[in-house]
């Protein structure tokens, strides 16, 4: 399993945002992240189509 990282910034230093029982069952909402050292908010889905543009580089 690959580390979790910005896609912005390329830092590990991530937060999980909170998500109330609201938004989990009635909106479905999923799982987001906020970078604390550039503070954009981003999902999983973010982070793995960045790495998969960054392997494609390579």
């Amino acid at each position: 399993m690959l580390a979790k990282h910005c896609p912005y910034c390329e830092s590990y230093n991530l937060r999980r945002i909170h998500r109330g029982l609201i938004r989990k069952i009635v909106f479905q909402v999923k799982h987001r992240y906020q970078c604390r050292e550039c503070y954009k908010k981003f999902t999983n889905n973010e982070m793995s189509n960045h790495q998969k543009s960054k392997k494609a580089e390579l």
